[in-house]
């Protein structure tokens, strides 16, 4: 329910259609779901923000936290937590940091690769492969975390947790009133693990799915069989899968629909299961989500496509992960030059460019700025306003960067005297880059967000040329 679960070489194999919703491919299956770093592939860095919807009363969706920095999210009842990019973890939600300091107490550092939300705690897994607790202890789901390197993918339930090591096995510890600790199942042959309400329930390698603890509503007796499944999600008091095939399966509690609900098709790359409600990602990127209505985690999930992760928690709150297009970073350089000979005197040409190319055509706006210069003595000088070629006429300037190109150019004359003095400086500075509008640059147009101007200034260094006059 509550946590990014690791989908394992079955799911990575048998859903591959479904890692296709992502244009940045890998994320959804490694730095979204919580691999040990050290298993992430080159590119794996997510560029993602977080968008919560559903029951507000503790500020998991006016609180969420900004940015495209994220990797996962994951709910409990009254607080969310979030992983970064940079391995730090950030909580909200409870008034006060929570009531047992499941926010306030959220640890530092950046060496955090997956986190998941418990009811009133939360347990996240570090690059090392150990793990580390906070939050409420009354059944010691703090206090009995397992020492150790060797963990792989950790789940926080309702008042207990469970974690998945690296051998394959599987380890429970907190609150055991339904065996949900002393029944855990032996072996190595586990994949994904998640820990429910009262219930946990894991996949195995062979695709078979196996659930322990409280079995009041066929949470656990009702678990399908088959060797097909290739995620798994443990709820309040029901669960749901994803098969191979790409179809849902759901069981256990059925009060509100949750597994009458169910939709049908074969488009589904992944499924939480909540308190009442369950949401499940399409392949296409999209959400769905059913069934109980009340407060809005299922009449107010987001619309749209371009979504990597879902979660529910154990409120009436939802999350999902939607993926950022990383902005355009724009730079200019520096150029020298002599300062040239003759009526004509020279042409400067500062060089600028992006990370990556684009689509769409990019207008590069851009004034000068006296740095040391004197002024038109040395190059005929614009605000902006002017076209620097025929002055008096109020004509903006712009570059402009062809779709697909990576690199352009800024060029503007440098006049020439016949006067030996020190070398001179100005500056070149681009304003705004905007995109084309119908296929003109407008200059009324205001800066484009995509784009992130991280050098607009560029320096014109004159080095003078002429010879001095000899002294009698």
């Amino acid at each position: 329910m509550a946590t990014n679960r690791i989908l394992g070489t079955r799911l990575t194999l048998q859903l591959r259609r479904g890692l296709v919703l992502l244009s940045a491919g890998v994320i959804a299956c490694t730095a979204v779901i919580g691999l040990r770093s050290n298993a992430q592939p080159a590119g794996a860095t997510a560029f993602a923000k977080i968008v919560s919807w559903g029951d507000d009363e503790y500020r998991q969706v006016s609180e969420m936290p900004s940015g495209s920095d994220f990797t996962q999210v994951s709910l409990g009842e009254r607080h969310s937590v979030a992983l970064r990019t940079d391995g730090s973890l950030v909580s909200w939600g409870e008034p006060s940091g929570g009531i047992y300091g499941q926010v306030s107490d959220t640890p530092s550092g950046t060496d955090f690769t997956q986190v998941s939300a418990g009811r009133f705690h939360s347990v996240a897994l570090k690059s090392d492969g150990s793990l580390v607790s906070w939050g409420m202890d009354i059944y010691s789901q703090v206090s009995s975390t397992p020492s150790g390197t060797d963990f792989t993918q950790v789940s926080a339930g309702y008042y207990s947790s469970v974690a998945l090591k690296s051998d394959g096995s599987l380890v429970s510890w907190g609150y055991d009133a339904y065996g949900q600790v002393a029944s855990t199942p032996s072996g190595t042959d586990f994949e994904q693990v998640d820990a429910g309400g009262y219930h946990s329930v894991a996949l195995k390698s062979d695709g078979s799915l196996v659930s322990w603890g409280w079995d009041g509503y066929g949470q656990v007796s009702n678990t399908p069989s088959g060797s097909d499944f290739a995620q798994v999600s443990g709820g309040m008091m029901h669960s749901a899968a994803v098969r191979a095939d790409g179809s849902i399966a759901s069981w256990g509690y059925n009060g509100n629909g949750e597994v009458t609900y169910s939709p049908g098709g074969n488009d589904f790359a992944q499924v939480s299961a909540g308190y009442y409600t369950t949401v499940a990602l399409k392949t296409d990127g999209s959400i769905v989500s059913w069934w109980y209505s009340g407060y809005g985690p299922v009449s107010s999930k987001p619309s749209g496509t371009g979504f990597t992760h879902v979660e529910n928690g154990y409120g009436l709150t939802a999350a999902a992960l939607k993926t950022v297009e990383p902005a355009v970073v724009v730079r200019i350089g520096d150029v020298s030059l002599n300062e040239g000979s003759g009526p004509a005197g020279t042409t400067a040409s500062l060089l600028y460019g992006t990370d990556r190319a684009v689509n769409a055509a990019l207008c590069v706006w851009y004034t000068t700025e006296n740095d040391g210069a004197t002024g038109a003595d040395k190059f005929t000088a614009f605000d902006g306003t002017q076209d620097y070629l025929k002055l008096g006429v109020t004509k903006p300037k712009f570059s402009l960067l062809g779709a697909s190109k990576t690199a352009g150019k800024i060029s503007m004359k440098v006049n020439y005297d016949a006067v030996a003095e020190s070398d001179e400086v100005f500056m070149v500075k681009i304003t705004k880059v905007t995109a084309q509008e119908s296929g003109k640059c407008v200059s009324t147009s205001t800066a484009d967000p995509r784009v992130n101007l991280a050098r607009a200034n560029g320096f014109v260094q004159i080095l003078d040329d002429d010879t001095p006059v000899p002294q009698e």
